[in-house]
């Protein structure tokens, strides 16, 4: 066999005309590594829909010795407004709190009878547990769990009459204490939310408030200290250049403030 060349010719990507940032910020404190926290932000682009659906997925799991604890839903609760909390404990960790903010942004809204049962303007929390040994699929077993509702839905519903594509690919709302616990965002339009892990052991929780505080602080000292140090020359003081230079070195030396 001659094989004269391998390599990937064309790539059909999906289009869904939306970035998505993640910063992230730590914060030293306490005696287990400090707490941390994340801003999630999704912006459409200009050729975008207005209305265009997103839906987030963050899951926290445990291997070894510990607890992670999302609470009990209260009867007939179809989802939670507001903010999420997880609580955990580990050898390594100590006591800790995972807060999922309930951020800004608009949710669908279709008017199918699917609506009634899991309603897209609560976040949805499902807990589980299942062996150690396949916690890194974690993104399989969400699908499958999906794959689950999705034919229950077949079967509630006409084929004529299906529910809505946002509406379908939804968890069930079933949070409890396991080593598995993922939830579920779904968003119409642009959103921002924040996820904050902060350390029993640190003085005080973090808040929303200082991480916006700190990605400010973060950023506008990088910026400054980056010219100061590196001095850029022509023909490389153009904004573009500079801001290319500024990821390359951000990535390098891993500094406060992390995006992606």
């Amino acid at each position: 066999m001659n094989v004269n060349s391998m390599s990937w010719m064309a790539m059909a990507g999906m289009t869904n005309r939306i970035d998505i940032t993640t910063e992230f910020i730590k914060f030293p404190g306490g005696e287990h590594g400090g707490s941390w926290g994340a801003r999630i932000r999704g912006t459409l682009r200009e050729d975008a829909d207005p209305q265009q659906r997103t839906t987030v997925f963050w899951y926290n799991t445990l291997e070894g010795v510990g607890m992670l604890d999302a609470g009990t839903a209260a009867e007939g609760e179809l989802g939670v407004s507001g903010d999420v909390f997880i609580k955990g404990e580990t050898p390594d960790l100590g006591t800790f709190e995972v807060k999922v903010t309930e951020g800004q942004g608009r949710h669908p809204h279709s008017g199918h009878p699917s609506e009634h049962d899991k309603p897209l303007d609560l976040t949805l929390v499902h807990s589980g547990s299942v062996p150690e040994n396949v916690l890194w699929q974690t993104k399989a077993l969400i699908f499958k769990h999906i794959k689950g509702q999705i034919d229950q839905l077949v079967l509630k519903y006409d084929e004529n009459d299906p529910p809505p594509p946002a509406q379908v690919y939804t968890i069930q709302h079933q949070p409890s204490t396991g080593n598995m616990h993922v939830v579920q965002k779904v968003f119409e339009g642009p959103f921002e939310f924040d996820i904050i892990f902060s350390s029993g052991s640190a003085p005080t929780k973090i808040t929303s408030e200082d991480l916006t505080e700190q990605i400010g602080s973060v950023t506008s000292t990088f910026s400054s200290r980056f010219t100061e140090i590196f001095e850029p020359q022509p023909p490389f003081i153009k904004e573009r250049y500079e801001e290319f230079s500024k990821l390359c070195c951000g990535s390098l030396l891993r500094p406060g403030l992390r995006r992606g």
